[in-house]
């Protein structure tokens, strides 16, 4: 059987919420590295999701 073990946060250097939206601008919407992770921010601030 196959093991399951815990994936990595995207961008481990920011907080869960935010890695995890980082992780579908940049690789759902194809963004570049930079402009994911400011979209990542701004929308996880909008919804009080950062800390």
């Amino acid at each position: 059987m196959k093991s399951t073990r815990p994936i990595a946060p995207a961008k481990p250097s920011v907080p869960h919420p935010v890695s995890l939206i980082y992780t579908i601008y940049r690789h759902g919407a194809r963004l570049s590295e930079r402009e994911a992770l400011e979209r990542a921010q701004a929308t996880a601030s909008r919804l009080g999701l950062s800390s």
